[in-house]
């Protein structure tokens, strides 16, 4: 009775149901045996109903409302031999997938907007051009947080549906980098609105508007000058010192 119990007490139900069943066989008329081997059962029947429900809101692709139901689930009977997350892991492994694409998208849209408005002959210096920028300021620090928290897909059915996404992705990512629409990894940070929208001018003042990929790591190595005018002054003089020399002489070191 003690292990039936203690296996109760851990949520391990099954074993808690085998143990019970040992008593019963013995004991027919123990009633608290048969009460807890009730209340096993009643609480595997719960989490099983709610998995039954999580499995009819993937099927309507309502995942989080599924993802509601398999966390229940979860909670109430965590050793489950039927783990609807796990079984449905490739739809929302898809889902966490897309969540991202859909706000790098939104965020690519905006941009396009302030590109279409300067190519109009919105000036970059104009107070609706810098509302404009800033706007994509929330939208940039979304897209950061939720790329974070992406964890890499486990089921081959998601690392698919990535592969087929990521050179897109890479070309819209490389291009935020160059205009600084996002912080380029992994030293930068977003640093409050004012700056950003200081940052992004000047990529658009030194690059215009006509982003070619195939030179976006060179763009990107002008970056730490473009906001440091004095720096570049410097270096265009030819007086700023090699970087590559300093590194060198300092491993010597």
């Amino acid at each position: 009775m003690d292990l039936g119990d203690d296996n109760l007490k851990h949520h391990s139900y099954y074993y808690a149901i085998k143990v019970y069943d040992e008593v019963l066989i013995r004991d027919p008329e123990n009633v608290e045996a048969r009460y807890k081997r009730e209340q096993s059962q009643a609480i595997i029947d719960l989490a099983n109903t709610f998995i039954t429900k999580g499995d009819e809101a993937v099927a309507e692709k309502r995942t989080d409302e599924a993802l509601a139901y398999f966390q229940q689930a979860k909670e109430l009977f965590p050793y489950n031999e039927d783990d609807g997350y796990k079984r449905n892991i490739a739809v929302f492994e898809i889902g966490e997938i897309q969540y991202y694409l859909d706000h790098v998208f939104e965020l690519d849209s905006q941009w396009k907007k302030v590109k279409e408005d300067l190519k109009g002959g919105k000036p970059l210096s104009s107070k609706s051009m810098s509302k404009s920028i800033a706007k994509l300021y929330s939208l940039a620090e979304q897209v950061y947080k939720i790329s974070e928290a992406l964890e890499r897909p486990t089921s081959s059915e998601a690392a698919q549906f990535y592969n087929t996404k990521k050179p897109d992705l890479d070309k819209m990512m490389k291009e935020f980098i160059v205009y600084q629409i996002m912080p380029q990894p992994p030293m930068s940070r977003f640093e409050g609105v004012d700056e950003y929208v200081t940052h992004v001018k000047n990529s658009i003042d030194a690059f215009g508007l006509d982003f070619q990929y195939e030179e976006a790591d060179e763009l990107i190595k002008e970056l730490y000058f473009i906001n440091r005018p004095e720096l570049k002054k410097l270096r265009d003089k030819g007086n700023f010192p090699d970087l590559k020399m300093f590194e060198e002489t300092t491993e010597n070191n």
